[in-house]
């Protein structure tokens, strides 16, 4: 009895701990199904903490245009720690990510990319307002320079200008080009730059220049201008002869006869010609008195005919005594409509008008070269 009583216990004992196993797995696979049912209602319902997928694209939005609009060059400390508190949240999204989605948490994240857009859009206005004032101060520099330039390019065809500083001329027109075109593509501070180095390339030209045109707005020089011509017409009211006066400045010969002036012809001048004559081969025209010596006809000159004056005169030994070489053979030619203006000092007529001329005047013919009788402004010049 009592073996038929332990086998009865053991049989209900196996039963039992069958149904609990049961029961168990039962329960753990409903377990199961629930979550991933919350689980994958999470994801496709909305429920829980959701990605900030926005706040991310906003940042991304405002990192894109920081970068479009050059904030590594005009605030480039900014631009950069910007930069990487970007990053550092990037990282900590693709880490909270990674993350089983029941227990994803996005708040702090989110904060720090709401934070991130309000810094990004105060960096872009900083930015913007930085570059429009770089763009204006390269606009001006370049608009200024390009007013150099043209000035001393219609001067420097008719005015002295070294071959070194014409040199540099050059070298300024090519960099003032670059800038142009870097203001175009928006690289105002590569623009602003350039422009400023073509500006300092040109000072050399331009000082020459300026030296050469300052001569005929001093007073002084204007005044013994004025004396020569005086006492050139005044030789020739007392002897009734005619005279000739030659005005750089205005590019003019004129013959007078007394104080009346009988014909204004048009001259070209040497390469140095609004300078006076200091030394031998400086391109210079002579300023001062001086007289006809020698009539060269047809054949005698390559010139067509020319006149040829008595210059260095006593005068012009007095004044330059230091000068070793001052130079000669000046002459009033003709060539001038023959592209023969390559000439060193002299005076140049056209053919036909040198023609006239040399009919009208004979060897101690008074020959007076001025700067000007005028007042002049720097805007005066027949350039």
């Amino acid at each position: 009895m009592a073996a038929i009583r332990s086998h009865t216990e053991m049989r209900t004992a196996h039963t039992a701990r069958g149904k609990s196993s049961s029961l168990w797995e039962g329960l753990s696979r409903a377990f199961f199904w629930m979550l991933l049912s919350i689980s994958s209602g999470a994801g496709l319902s909305g429920c829980g903490d959701a990605p900030p997928l926005q706040e991310l694209e906003q940042v991304a939005r405002i990192e894109k245009t920081l970068w479009k609009i050059g904030a590594a060059e005009f605030a480039p400390e900014e631009y950069f720690r910007y930069q990487e508190k970007v990053e550092a949240v990037k990282g900590n999204f693709s880490r909270e990510r990674a993350r089983w989605s029941m227990i994803q948490e996005y708040d702090e994240i989110r904060t720090h990319l709401t934070a991130l857009s309000l810094e990004g859009e105060s960096l872009l206005r900083s930015v913007s307002s930085k570059r429009n004032e770089t763009r204006e101060k390269a606009f001006q520099e370049v608009r200024s320079v390009e007013a150099i330039a043209e000035q001393l390019r219609e001067r420097s065809s008719k005015l002295f200008v070294t071959n070194a500083a014409r040199k540099k001329s050059v070298q300024a027109e090519l960099l003032l080009a670059e800038a142009r075109q870097d203001l175009t593509e928006g690289r105002y501070r590569a623009s602003y730059e350039k422009a400023r180095r073509a500006r300092l390339l040109l000072d050399p030209a331009d000082r020459e220049i300026n030296t050469t045109l300052d001569r005929y707005l001093e007073r002084r020089n204007l005044i013994r201008w004025r004396g020569w011509v005086r006492e050139t017409l005044d030789w020739s009211r007392r002897n009734s002869a005619p005279v000739i006066v030659v005005r750089k400045a205005e590019r003019t010969l004129t013959l007078y006869q007394g104080e009346r002036p009988i014909k204004v012809y048009s001259i070209s001048l040497g390469f140095n010609g609004l300078n006076d004559k200091r030394s031998v081969g400086d391109g210079a025209t002579p300023e001062g008195t001086y007289r006809i010596i020698l009539k060269k006809d047809l054949g005698e000159t390559k010139y067509h005919r020319a006149l040829l004056i008595n210059y260095p005169n006593e005068r012009d030994r007095a004044r330059y005594r230091r000068a070793r070489q001052l130079g000669g053979l000046i002459e009033i030619h003709g060539g001038r409509n023959e592209g023969l203006e390559e000439t060193l000092g002299c005076v140049a007529l056209d053919n036909d008008e040198m023609d006239d001329l040399f009919r009208r005047v004979s060897n101690g013919t008074p020959v007076t070269i001025v700067g000007t009788t005028n007042d002049l402004t720097s805007t005066d010049f027949a350039l």
